[in-house]
């Protein structure tokens, strides 16, 4: 989808073209940031550190910074609508781990889009908590943390409940989910 996407904006550059692609590169990082192999990685580094770091290292800089320069085009052709904006700017917000104003800049557009842009948000929302839950369980003594009742992990999977509910066949849900 990314390379029939670099053709058609080769072919008649679009704003709308170069945010859809800078939406498929963001939705890559956050897949491969909350994989299995990743999340495993994630959980070894609770010990040693901080583990949304090896999970940026895992999700690589080289998507993050191409998924950036479509957005910046896109702005510059003209073409920023109100969801993918928001989905992006989340996404950067997380990346750099200021996790309220992502969660809020997620939320905005929540009331007023269709369906599948709603469980879209609904998954970026899951993804926030979970790497803010893995943000703060990095900085407790592990020995005493409570895994099993932590509020974060409680709301990412409320959000993927929702998200779920609008898109069953969604492979990637369950895997967040799991």
């Amino acid at each position: 989808a990314e390379r029939d996407l670099g053709v058609a904006i080769r072919l008649r550059p679009d704003g709308a073209l170069h945010l859809d692609r800078a939406r498929l590169r963001l939705l890559r990082i956050m897949r491969e940031m909350t994989g299995p192999a990743s999340m495993s990685s994630a959980q070894f580094a609770l010990g040693v550190g901080n583990p949304l770091d090896v999970l940026r290292r895992r999700a690589g800089d080289a998507g993050r910074a191409a998924a950036l320069e479509d957005l910046a085009e896109a702005r510059r052709l003209g073409r920023e609508g109100a969801v993918e904006m928001a989905f992006i700017d989340a996404v950067q917000f997380a990346l750099t781990e200021d996790f309220d104003r992502a969660e809020r800049r997620a939320r905005e557009p929540l009331d007023r889009c269709a369906p599948w842009e709603n469980a879209e948000l609904h998954r970026l929302l899951a993804w926030i908590f979970t790497l803010r839950y893995l943000k703060e369980s990095s900085r407790v003594d592990l020995r005493s943390f409570d895994f099993g009742r932590d509020p974060r992990l409680a709301a990412a999977d409320e959000h993927l409940t929702r998200a779920i509910e609008i898109r069953r066949s969604d492979a990637d849900l369950y895997l967040l989910r799991g």
